[in-house]
């Protein structure tokens, strides 16, 4: 067996493209490598939103690899208020904040709560009304500052988040975001309304994080990808490096 140090010196000596696709092959693209490949070429963030935080678990992943960004959590599920808790006490720089955010501020907005399923667009039995909130109006009552990285997990719900994240829009340097391929939620945009969304706002898809297969037929239902400003260092800097 080749082992892990045998195949980091193994990956050590392919050029990227081949990287890509042997990290694929061997498992699929992985959220810490893509983490620290954002460290190795030099972003830092200061601030990181995690919105559909659930229960934390990429916040942590997150704090490994940037242990002194100053993390906001954002999750209206009551299931998650107790582990949240849990992590806001074992980390100082890391907040949480129990609310929906959209494109508007209202009071009741249908939400359906299904763990990590949990969507406005959803349609479950455990369905509640809720208070929503903006990113820009999170920031300007200093709830938040403005995030540098930028992380959606919200079940078709990302471009109606970024609708309501436009005056502090100029701050963010890196989105990771959620992408269906297959039809999830009625209404939910596709991979290619996102990315078309996002290109509008100068923003680019530059690396894949995890893929998501169907249980039914592995079939390739969602992907998490990243993306930066089509003119960040992050894309325009790193062709053909080791």
């Amino acid at each position: 067996m080749l082992g892990r140090k045998g195949l980091r010196l193994l990956l050590s000596y392919l050029p990227p493209e081949w990287k890509g696709r042997l990290r694929t092959h061997l498992g699929g693209p992985d959220l810490r490598w893509s983490l620290r490949q954002l460290a190795r070429f030099g972003f830092a963030p200061k601030t990181v939103t995690d919105v559909g935080a659930f229960h934390g678990d990429w916040t942590r992943i997150c704090l490994e690899i940037f242990p002194k960004a100053e993390i906001t959590c954002v999750e209206p599920q009551e299931e998650a208020k107790f582990i949240l808790s849990e992590l806001t006490s074992a980390y100082t720089n890391v907040r949480a904040i129990q609310i929906l955010l959209g494109k508007e501020v209202s009071n009741s907005i249908p939400f359906t709560e299904e763990g990590p399923g949990s969507s406005v667009l959803g349609n479950g039995l455990k369905r509640s009304r809720r208070s929503m909130t903006t990113l820009d109006n999170l920031i300007e009552t200093g709830v938040s500052k403005p995030p540098q990285l930028l992380k959606l997990d919200v079940q078709g719900y990302e471009t109606e988040i970024l609708k309501g994240y436009t005056k502090y829009f100029h701050s963010c340097e890196v989105i990771q975001c959620e992408l269906s391929l297959l039809p999830l939620l009625t209404d939910a945009p596709l991979l290619d309304e996102v990315v078309s969304y996002l290109r509008q706002r100068d923003f680019v898809m530059f690396d894949i994080e995890e893929i998501i297969q169907a249980p039914s037929d592995g079939a390739v239902w969602q992907i998490d990808a990243l993306f930066c400003r089509k003119d960040s260092p992050l894309r325009t800097e790193r062709m053909w490096r080791r």
